[in-house]
């Protein structure tokens, strides 16, 4: 089966379109990360320009229920990605105050339980979306899971997962090969002084299909 693509760190509803153009099936919108976030008006707006058939992903670092729910009502969102797991609350809140909202759970693969945890996760969200740690030079920007670690998690999660950090077009088919994920996430790896990259995506879409 085709991998999902999702495409993150969507500026504005001129790249939005250009991921869907190429095949996109999630566009991720970055709600509070510093140095990355969107206002929630620009957010809605992208999310109601995306055509039926594409999901519309709010990517939040708030580990709390309440202010995720607020910000997906503003917004309008199809999904929530909880880049940590919440503290404060517990992902059955969002699903009960908005109805029909997927929840994917991101897990960084690093250290001895985080194995462990990931499956845990799994059973709480729609989706799961691994990657490594954070680069020793960046420490925004996160690395690619252990391949063989990272296909344990898919074979034993309890729902799809999607695999992320440090994606590119040079890496995407094997990455594809070894883990075999629902998906497929990147940003950085398809970026160019900060935007998205047409001719990178056009790459990653071909490597990746």
């Amino acid at each position: 089966m085709k991998p999902r693509i999702k495409i993150c760190q969507i500026h504005d509803t001129v790249e939005a379109w250009m991921a869907i153009a190429r095949g996109a099936s999630l566009i991720g919108l970055v709600a509070d990360v510093p140095g990355e976030a969107l206002p929630p008006e620009d957010i809605a707006d992208i999310a109601a320009s995306c055509p039926p058939g594409v999901m519309t992903v709010l990517v939040t670092q708030s580990v709390a229920a309440a202010p995720v729910i607020e910000l997906a009502r503003e917004t309008g969102v199809g999904a929530i990605q909880l880049l940590e797991p919440l503290t404060d609350g517990h992902p059955g809140e969002l699903r009960e105050a908005l109805p029909g909202i997927k929840i994917i759970q991101a897990v960084r693969l690093a250290g001895a339980g985080s194995f462990g945890a990931a499956l845990n996760l799994s059973s709480l969200a729609d989706a799961l979306l691994i990657s490594g740690a954070h680069h020793e030079l960046d420490r925004q920007a996160l690395a690619l899971p252990d391949l063989a670690l990272a296909r344990r998690v898919v074979e034993e999660a309890h729902c799809p997962v999607f695999l992320s950090g440090g994606l590119t077009p040079e890496n995407a088919a094997q990455a594809l090969a070894v883990v075999r994920p629902f998906g497929l996430d990147v940003s950085a790896g398809i970026a160019t002084s900060g935007g998205l990259d047409e001719g990178k995506l056009r790459s990653f879409m071909e490597e990746a299909g």
